[in-house]
């Protein structure tokens, strides 16, 4: 009997309490799992509780002081709050010897949210959850009957995550094992972590779809910020060197742009927000088949929008530098009629990353353009349809425009005819030579 159950008991006489039936328990359950961050309280306020608790131990007079009090002030101490020392004491005392299930599910909580390697509070936490195991609630018993190394004090996270990498869908696993909230809380997340670095290299769609069903799991709040990029990390590592199919750097170029936004826009406050936080090099390799991207799409685009025959061989042209790994960015900026064509193309073919472009907005000769704007090697390089001459623009030239604009003006990007870093498309295709002489150097 807990210290306050037995001053209660030797002044009124304890109702016997009713257990719980299965179809309850399976309630209380289903409310933690849909709204598991609210905390059932009193009508008073954290510091009323404390204030109401030290008078009670000051006076030894418990008339006022509830279950209620004693289970905010319990939380607050467990969230790491201060409070005075006599409470403190008491708190303690309650808390290994409780049997509310009440209490012990805010000693659960705690040490889930605040697990710490070799540390004396997760150790003290795990022996009161070991020690009052038959007054857990149905939840939290069941979930560390199926989950028994949860209490490890040293190793949980990746105890769990060595299960969790054995689960087809972990986080539906976890929900079904009792845990509310399996993105909640530290030891969640280091196991998190843990798993991503267990699991084998993504290659597959089945590999896609087992990590989006942790990071966005239907029906629940998805990760996002440090956590999120992690997994979009674990998704692009294969690929920093190799290339995949098509269809795979289809699916899942798809998938990412669709949750987090597309990389190139960086005006818009979702992508700006997340993608600095992505390593660099699993950034790049993104950008990389967006680039691919950009060219095959220009070409459809421009044979639409012109009737322009020429642009197959340019396309043609690019895309072979872009095998061979020269062209590390692109961004298409489209006239008005190619801007109208693009978006019926992709809103036919229903593409993610497709519509990405910007508006080409020159007036006169030059209104109805389309550039190709490009990282290749060490220059910007400004291709365009009609008559537009290929420019190249060594890095560092503040002349070049930058990529992912959303608005460019061919006439004011184009440099002065007769300017050795630029070149018509003659007929013979000289251009081409002249362009493989800078950028393969």
């Amino acid at each position: 009997m807990s210290l306050i159950e037995t001053i209660r008991a030797s002044r009124t006489v304890r109702r016997q309490e009713l257990a719980a039936t299965v179809e309850l328990t399976q309630a209380v359950t289903n409310v933690k799992r849909a709204f598991p961050d609210i905390v059932t309280a009193t009508s008073v306020s954290v510091g009323e509780a404390i204030q109401r608790l030290d008078i009670a131990l000051r006076n030894w007079d418990w008339e006022g002081v509830t279950v209620g009090n004693i289970s905010l002030a319990a939380r607050a101490f467990l969230d790491g709050d201060r409070i005075p020392d006599a409470v403190t004491y008491f708190l303690k005392r309650e808390l290994e010897a409780t049997t509310s299930s009440i209490l012990l599910d805010a000693v659960a909580e705690a040490y889930f949210s605040g697990w710490t390697r070799h540390d004396e509070r997760t150790r003290w936490l795990a022996s009161i959850l070991q020690a009052r195991a038959p007054h857990l609630s149905f939840r939290w018993k069941r979930l560390f009957v199926a989950v028994p190394e949860l209490l490890d004090t040293d190793d949980a996270p990746i105890r769990l995550a060595e299960k969790m990498l054995i689960q087809a869908d972990p986080f539906q696993w976890l929900l079904d094992a009792g845990l509310a909230a399996p993105h909640t809380g530290q030891l969640s997340t280091e196991a998190y972590l843990a798993w991503l670095k267990l699991l084998p290299p993504v290659m597959t769609d089945q590999h896609v779809e087992r990590i989006f069903g942790w990071i966005r799991p239907r029906g629940h709040k998805p990760l996002s910020g440090d956590l999120a990029a992690r997994a979009v990390e674990k998704l692009l590592e294969p690929w920093r060197s190799d290339i995949p199919t098509s269809e795979f750097r289809t699916i899942l170029t798809d998938r990412i742009i669709e949750a987090f936004g597309d990389p190139r826009y960086e005006s818009k406050a979702e992508a700006k927000a997340f993608w600095p936080l992505v390593a660099v090099d699993r950034r790049t390799t993104l950008l990389r088949w967006l680039a691919g991207q950009s060219i095959d799409a220009l070409l459809d685009i421009i044979t639409k929008a012109t009737g322009n025959h020429m642009w197959p061989t340019r396309h043609h042209f690019w895309k072979g530098l872009y095998d061979k790994g020269l062209v590390t960015e692109a961004w298409v900026a489209l006239s008005r009629p190619a801007m109208a064509i693009a978006l019926n193309i992709f809103s036919e073919d229903s593409g993610k990353a497709g519509p990405a472009a910007a508006l080409q907005t020159a007036t006169g000769r030059k209104k109805e353009t389309c550039l190709l704007i490009m990282k290749v090697g060490r220059y910007t390089v400004v291709e365009g349809s009609h008559d537009y001459r290929v420019h190249l623009f060594l890095n560092g030239d503040r002349r070049a425009p930058a990529l992912y604009q959303d608005e460019y003006d061919a006439e004011d990007i184009m440099l002065p005819q007769g300017d050795r870093m630029t070149r018509i498309h003659d007929s013979y295709d000289a251009w081409q030579s002249w362009v493989e002489e800078r950028v393969l150097r």
